[in-house]
């Protein structure tokens, strides 16, 4: 879990992670949150600002990174609290 990002920031590190040249729509999770996906070759990479971890570690943002782009066997988590100040 990363601390200090602002959201921008946070949202500028998704897309050059994705090579995305800007954020896609946002798609609203009902109940949860917001979500934002970028396919690529590699497989889809979310960033979302919800988890199930929310309780234990407060609010945050998560960029899912798919299996494929890293050549692991799970899709790792990258995690910011938000809340960070510019």
């Amino acid at each position: 879990m990363f601390k200090g990002a602002t959201d921008a920031q946070v949202q500028q590190y998704f897309m050059e992670l994705t090579g995305s040249p800007e954020l896609p729509a946002a798609q609203a999770i009902p109940g949860k949150g917001t979500i934002y996906v970028v396919k690529t070759p590699s497989g889809n990479f979310t960033l979302r600002d919800f988890s199930s971890s929310s309780g234990q570690t407060g609010s945050a943002w998560t960029i899912d990174v798919p299996k494929g782009a890293v050549g692991t066997t799970y899709n790792p988590e990258i995690k910011f609290l938000k809340g960070g100040k510019p």
